[in-house]
């Protein structure tokens, strides 16, 4: 059965937390977004800092191998990042392990992750896995989803449609 984990972890644990950690006030939030290519390809929001100090961050980290300027807001910089296979002890579990990274939020103190497990054995590696690696990581909310008569798992599909065509959201709340 799916379980949903909120964890924190040290920002050295984290490739993009340790890239930016000698840039004081830095925040970086990962965008949420589907990978359609080969390799890691994160977007990220940096605020807190300019543009150009944070691009500099990110170009510099070693286990950034290419930083592109998206977009230049007013509230901060979206950057994609095209990082090495395997970037750092987080990354690597996840792909040890069949977890997802559904949302990310950072700075100098660490690292907010939210992660998807197909079972709770995954979940267990991926801290074993941290835990033999000396990584330290916190579990602040766990989520195991569990459908019942009045809340099926997943909408049927006319109530998808009928989301989708009426402008509602089919996403779940993030709890």
């Amino acid at each position: 059965m799916i379980v949903t984990a909120d964890v924190t972890v040290p920002p050295e644990a984290f490739a993009l937390g340790d890239a930016l950690a000698g840039v004081e006030g830095a925040e970086v939030e990962l965008e949420p977004v589907v990978p359609v290519r080969e390799g890691s390809v994160p977007l990220v929001w940096v605020s807190g800092v300019d543009a150009d100090t944070a691009e500099a961050a990110l170009a510099g980290a070693p286990v950034v191998e290419r930083v592109t300027r998206v977009v230049d807001g007013g509230d901060g910089t979206l950057f994609e990042l095209r990082l090495a296979d395997r970037p750092d002890p987080v990354v690597g579990a996840l792909l040890d392990t069949g977890g997802r990274l559904l949302a990310a939020t950072g700075s100098a103190d660490g690292w907010a992750l939210r992660l998807r497990f197909p079972a709770h054995e995954g979940l267990s590696a991926f801290g074993a896995a941290l835990a033999d690696a000396g990584v330290r990581v916190t579990l602040r909310h766990l989520y195991n989803p569990t459908p019942t008569a009045e809340r099926p798992s997943r909408p049927s599909s006319t109530r998808r449609s009928r989301r989708l065509t009426d402008g509602g959201s089919s996403r779940c709340p993030a709890g």
